[in-house]
């Protein structure tokens, strides 16, 4: 990724922090601050910076400018993708999941094949004939099924389904 980082003039002769210490914090809290974005996902951590080669020197704002290339870890949910998702809230039209940074994971009751809502001493979906539940806190093992990109939350909104071999609750 490529990014031009502004620094004022009188932190870098300050030297209390080195010219790669302030771009490092300003990028991390630049990025940080984002939920994600359409392009590149969820962004999970700074991983590195390459060396800084250019610069140049803005005189009406007093501000050294850093044209810096970066890497950043992060998460970008695709259709088809195997994910592992906690269970978070229950209703009678499904379940909400959370996995890692995304916290809108729908799975519909249609797409949990013979699992059926129950509101016994907490609300839950059991198997038929079986033994496997899911309630708040279980772990799922979970298929993409759709993305949504929603701008004004800056999140993707995911629908998924458990039907399929080696999917559910672990």
């Amino acid at each position: 990724m490529n990014d031009d980082v502004a620094v004022p003039y009188h932190m870098i002769m300050s030297h209390d922090q080195t010219h790669q210490e302030i771009i490092f914090l300003d990028l991390y809290i630049k990025y940080t601050s984002k939920k994600a974005s359409e392009e590149n996902g969820y962004y999970i951590a700074l991983a590195g910076i390459n060396p800084v080669y250019e610069f140049r020197y803005d005189q009406d704002s007093n501000q050294v400018v850093f044209s810096t290339t970066f890497r950043y870890t992060i998460m970008k949910p695709c259709k088809g993708e195997i994910l592992f998702g906690i269970v978070t809230e229950i209703n009678r039209r499904g379940i909400i999941l959370k996995s890692g940074p995304i916290k809108n994971i729908f799975l519909s009751k249609k797409r949990m094949g013979d699992y059926e809502f129950s509101l016994c001493n907490e609300p839950m979906f059991l198997k038929v004939k079986a033994l496997p539940y899911m309630k708040r806190g279980t772990k799922v093992k979970f298929r993409v099924l759709n993305v949504e990109w929603f701008q004004s939350e800056e999140e993707f909104n995911i629908q998924a389904t458990i039907i399929g071999d080696y999917l559910g609750p672990i």
